[in-house]
């Protein structure tokens, strides 16, 4: 395979890796698209590049096709990780490792780890979606705001205000890498009210029309059950949405028939 001979030329020649600081980068992803190991001294050539320089333009355009051609897009990013690219090109998805959530709702790990876990979950849902690049954008940077949000109350680590602050930050994000500005509301959008179709539902018998609407008035809803359903699922274990997205789904088709 051609990308299986790539990753060996770097062994016999490191310097035209190192020339062209892209080469790495797509060799990166491309690896982990198709499942490819990448030895422990590639690895520490590839962390040793500089990547700065990188068109912003550029690489919005390869983490895009690391979400849409990937069966499972994870490993792009623990690829990344392990090669020191997410640190030097996305520090802020680089602060959700190791960023500690509490253990009684996410048992998987830090907020990396459940955004990894969310981000496969959405892929799988990816067909299901009217606009699939806000979907898995969305599902990347849902928990972006954690880091600047972790507290403690009554024992127990908490991120109140994530999703605000988050989805100010996801559209921060997503300017940088020069997202178009359409696809920067929507995502912010989703990542503002991922947490609402679960929080309904737990407080559901005091749940107003009004509430409903007004919820339909900030967000595709369809959508935002596809994401509220991978956050809910990308926690490990064996867990159940549907008397989640039933209850809402009847909720609004009700909303309906009253009009």
């Amino acid at each position: 395979m051609i990308l299986s001979r790539l990753i060996n030329r770097i062994h016999t020649d490191p310097g035209w890796l190192q020339a062209d600081p892209w080469r790495a980068y797509r060799l990166v992803l491309l690896a982990a698209r198709f499942d490819i190991p990448i030895n422990s001294d590639a690895v520490e050539l590839i962390r040793s590049i500089d990547y700065s320089g990188l068109d912003r333009q550029r690489v919005f355009t390869e983490l895009s096709k690391l979400l849409f051609l990937s069966v499972r897009p994870s490993r792009g990013f623990r690829y990344m990780l392990k090669c020191g690219i997410l640190e030097q090109l996305h520090p802020l998805l680089h602060a959700l490792v190791g960023c500690r959530q509490e253990k009684s709702h996410h048992p998987e790990g830090d907020v990396f780890e459940h955004t990894m876990l969310v981000v496969d979950q959405c892929r799988l849902r990816m067909k299901d979606s009217g606009n699939p690049q806000a979907l898995m954008l969305a599902a990347l940077l849902h928990d972006i705001g954690k880091p600047v949000t972790i507290g403690h109350h009554k024992g127990k680590v908490t991120s109140y205000g994530h999703d605000v602050i988050g989805s100010k930050m996801a559209a921060s994000f997503l300017t940088e890498f020069k997202a178009p500005p359409d696809l920067v509301r929507t995502v912010q959008q989703l990542v503002r009210e991922h947490m609402q179709p679960v929080l309904l539902y737990k407080q559901k018998e005091k749940v107003s029309n009004k509430a409903i609407r007004r919820l339909l008035g900030r967000v595709n809803v369809d959508e935002l059950l596809l994401l509220s359903e991978a956050d809910y699922l990308g926690r490990g274990g064996e867990r159940d949405y549907r008397p989640i997205r039933d209850w809402l789904c009847r909720r609004i088709e009700r909303l309906k028939l009253s009009l």
